[in-house]
């Protein structure tokens, strides 16, 4: 059984050297072939010299073919290198016994040709234990050669020639030589391929990657760091005929095409380490030919922590790191994914905390984000598993319902709002909150999530506008949303061209008629749309941010017409609207004052108008900015004085110089209520020191009543229409010659 098994075929498993052994057992294994070749070759020539057949295969049994099995016996079975070093040494005084008797059972040959296989020998020992094992083996061989002389003279008769022998023993000593030499050089250029490349493999070893070096169906080098990555032994990996047998099986189809194509290659896989465990590598593949060689050169890198940071970027990307909730974009995909996969309807239900703001500005950000966190909770354990809550960011949540319509996703979100009778405990006290939803449903309200969203977030915004609560998205509710968003574009456009136009309304002394400034309003003339009102455009400008620079690019014009005026030999005030985004900038006023020097224009030939219950929103922010630009120089008009809810106080604490009553109680000046309201208006406004402005002076007999009323200015379409830049210094000469004629009844 054990010659069959030495010749048979190795079965897939035992080729692989993880399962079965290494290359020295491949080396062991053709030695017992060779040494039961030498036995069986002994026994067939023996009786030719006179040897009994019986004693040559006892011998042969004992000494060559017995001993031999029992080497591989015992190398299958060491696996220390100490024990497998053991090994080597037993098989060295083995061959050394097996050559000395070759010698002496070919002893009766007269050429004794058996001596011609002893450097054979040497050589086997000098690959097998070094150039120890080599000089045992011919010191051994060459001492039995001398004594097997002499019993070959004593037995046979046979006489060996002095020189003949000499010439023996010189062979086996320029063998061993020989020997040496070679696998001196073969060391000696080990050791310069390690100093050429020795560092380079260390440096990818130490930077953990594995460098695999093929040369036809073997590999001739495995890199140390492929122990790491695989858990094997790179002296076993060497006798792979391909790493296939450690890519995990699913993927093996995919990588063996991919190897068949030429390289240079990157690409990812796994591979099954020795315990089990699947191993992510990253493999750069490339071919290197020469004229007489190919070769093909893989590294090898363990990319197991950068698939952890990988997805723990891609959670962080997908999700809201306070409360763990899938976020907008994350919901967006699963939204498209269920609208493609056309299993049915899909809602989106869109859901605005009530006073989120509020809750955090005053309980401080700990609370807003533990109020999140305890909605999300909450508002999960309402939900189907199979419902989808998302966080979309501050006080806004999203839930998809799957194979839901607007009906069933409108009583959820009922259902869902009542979870909020119950109050919250946040930071230690009970907290009531609430919630505003709104509904889109695919395909009826879109057909891509993006669409959903859009009129979910619509709905959620109508519903708080209404106070229902839960409101289901109506084409309605959209009406003007998408032609306010192209104005507000056209407007930024506007904006940057510097193409904005600017009017001038007269503003006169009722006592005098003299001349005493303009107001300068902002006129925009759409090529489309045609001439569209400032109560069109300047809201839009408050809530995009556009009227900080809206501001700022009216008063440089009225600035330059002003100074044009001044030139012209007319010293007259310009009047500018200014928003309550300017009043909150603490830089507005020094960037007041940087024009007026540009311009150079006298500080109070400026008048800042502010509007009386912007300002009064928040006295203590406002007073400060309207202080510095006073210190400027530049005067400020309270504008619609009276239509708000003031208190004396608070309007004796602004810094203010101008009152213009409102256009409201002008129109009512007819009637006697009317009457009293403006002289007790007018009044206040002197008590206060404040100069009085009318607006919306339309006939004589108003302005005459204002004059006798008390009232100081005033300004109206009867008095003068706003007018173009080019038209003012016309009009100023025309009135200045008395030529002012109202409009009666303009309104």
């Amino acid at each position: 059984m054990a010659v069959r098994w030495l010749f048979r075929a190795q079965s897939p498993r035992e080729q692989s050297a993880l399962v079965e052994g290494d290359r020295e057992l491949v080396l062991e294994r053709a030695y017992a072939i060779a040494r039961v070749a030498g036995g069986a070759l002994a026994m067939v020539v023996a009786p030719a010299f006179g040897v009994s057949f019986v004693v040559v295969v006892l011998m042969v049994t004992c000494t060559v073919a017995g001993p031999g099995l029992l080497h591989i016996w015992l190398w299958r079975r060491t696996k220390t290198p100490a024990g497998r070093d053991r090994v080597r040494w037993l098989a060295v005084a083995d061959d050394c016994m097996c050559a000395i008797f070759a010698l002496a059972v070919f002893a009766r040959d007269p050429m004794w040709s058996i001596t011609l296989v002893v450097p054979l020998l040497i050589f086997v020992e000098m690959i097998r234990a070094g150039a120890p094992g080599a000089i045992i083996a011919a010191i051994a061989i060459s001492v039995a050669h001398v004594v097997l002389t002499d019993i070959r003279h004593t037995l046979y008769g046979i006489n060996t020639d002095p020189t003949a022998l000499l010439f023996q023993l010189g062979l086996y000593a320029l063998t061993l030589l020989l020997a040496v030499g070679i696998f001196r050089e073969l060391h000696a250029l080990q050791a310069m391929r390690a100093e050429l490349f020795g560092p380079l493999i260390a440096a990818q070893d130490r930077f953990g990657d594995g460098v695999l070096i093929r040369k036809g169906d073997r590999f001739v080098f495995v890199g140390d760091a492929m122990r790491r990555i695989t858990g094997y032994d790179p002296k076993d990996l060497e006798t792979l005929r391909s790493m296939l047998s450690l890519v995990v099986p699913s993927d093996r189809e995919a990588i063996a095409e991919r190897l068949k194509l030429p390289g240079p290659d990157r690409f990812e896989t796994r591979l099954l380490h020795k315990a089990g465990r699947e191993v992510p590598v990253e493999i750069v593949r490339a071919e290197v030919r020469t004229s007489s060689d190919h070769r093909v050169v893989a590294v090898v890198r363990d990319i197991t922590e950068r698939r952890a940071i990988a997805e723990s970027l891609e959670f962080s990307a997908l999700h809201d790191q306070l409360t763990g909730l899938p976020n907008r974009l994350s919901v967006t995909r699963a939204m498209d994914e269920a609208i493609a996969a056309k299993r049915g309807p899909c809602a989106v239900i869109v859901m605005h905390l009530e006073h989120f703001r509020d809750v955090r500005e005053t309980f401080g950000h700990r609370a807003g984000d533990e109020l999140l966190r305890h909605v999300a909770e909450r508002v999960r354990s309402g939900l189907r598993s199979m419902d989808v809550l998302g966080h979309d960011g501050g006080g806004v949540f999203t839930i998809v319902l799957l194979g839901a319509d607007a009906t069933v996703a409108e009583q959820v979100a009922r259902n869902v709002r009542g979870l909020f009778a119950t109050p919250f405990d946040v930071v230690g006290r009970p907290l009531l909150s609430s919630a505003d939803f709104g509904i889109a449903a695919s395909p009826l309200h879109g057909a891509d999530a993006t669409t959903l969203l859009r009129c979910a977030e619509i709905a959620a915004s109508h519903a708080a506008r209404i106070g229902r609560g839960v409101a289901v998205y109506d084409p309605s509710q959209d009406k003007g949303r998408a032609e306010r968003l192209e104005l507000l574009a056209d407007l930024r456009d506007l904006l940057q061209h510097h193409e904005l136009g600017v009017a001038f309304q007269p503003c006169i002394d009722i006592r005098t008629g003299a001349t005493r400034g303009f107001e300068a309003l902002a006129r925009w003339d759409h090529p489309r749309r045609g001439a569209i009102l400032p109560s069109a455009f300047i809201p839009l400008a408050e809530y995009s941010g556009l009227i900080k620079p809206l501001t700022e690019y009216m008063l440089g014009r009225s600035l330059e017409e002003c100074r044009s005026w001044h030139e012209a030999g007319f010293a007259l005030d310009v009047a500018v609207n200014v928003s309550i985004r300017n009043l909150a900038d603490p830089e507005f006023p020094d960037l007041v004052a940087r024009w007026l020097t540009m311009y150079e224009v006298p500080a109070e030939r400026l008048v800042l108008e502010v509007t009386e219950s912007l300002v009064m929103a928040d006295v203590e922010e406002y007073v400060r900015t309207l202080t510095h630009l006073r210190r400027v120089g530049v005067r400020v008009a309270l504008d619609d004085f009276g239509s708000g809810y003031s208190s004396l106080t608070q309007l004796y604490r602004l810094p203010v110089t101008q009152a213009k009553i409102d256009r409201g109680f002008i129109d009512r000046l007819a009637t006697p209520d009317g009457e009293s309201v403006i002289r007790a208006t007018v009044d206040i406004a002197h008590a206060l020191g404040l100069e009085t402005v009318a607006e919306g002076v339309s006939s004589t007999a108003v302005l005459a009543r204002l004059r006798d009323l008390g009232c100081d200015l005033a300004q109206g379409f009867g008095i003068g229409q706003p007018m173009p830049p080019r038209e003012v210094l016309p009009w100023i000469k025309a009135h200045a010659r008395g030529n002012l004629r109202l409009v009666e009844g303009t309104a």
